[in-house]
């Protein structure tokens, strides 16, 4: 069984895969802001390839996926974001909601 942990980044989504016997394999693939998900399946594909998996067999023999992204917060900083309200909570908060 594996454990796969995600980034999202600006430029790149980077990727971990943790097997059950400890081994990591690590990916990288160039991010698409506009559609963090072809990022996200490239870097999934990369590793079924390093384990010789086909995609469905990996994920079906994953316990746990993590993703993470740093999409939001960049498009504040570099105020690309359209007018809007912003709403940020803590993560305490969300599970006391």
């Amino acid at each position: 069984m594996f454990d796969l942990v995600i980034d999202t980044g600006g430029t790149f989504t980077d990727a971990a895969l943790l097997g059950g016997d400890r081994q990591i394999s690590v990916a990288k693939f160039p991010t698409n802001p506009a559609n963090p998900s072809v990022s996200i399946m490239g870097c999934i594909e990369l590793l079924a390839r390093q384990q010789n998996y086909a995609i469905e067999e990996l994920l079906a023999d994953t316990n746990t996926v993590v993703i993470g992204t740093t999409l939001p917060t960049n498009t504040i900083v570099e105020k690309k974001a359209p007018s809007a309200v912003c709403c940020i909570r803590k993560v305490s908060e969300i599970y006391r909601s």
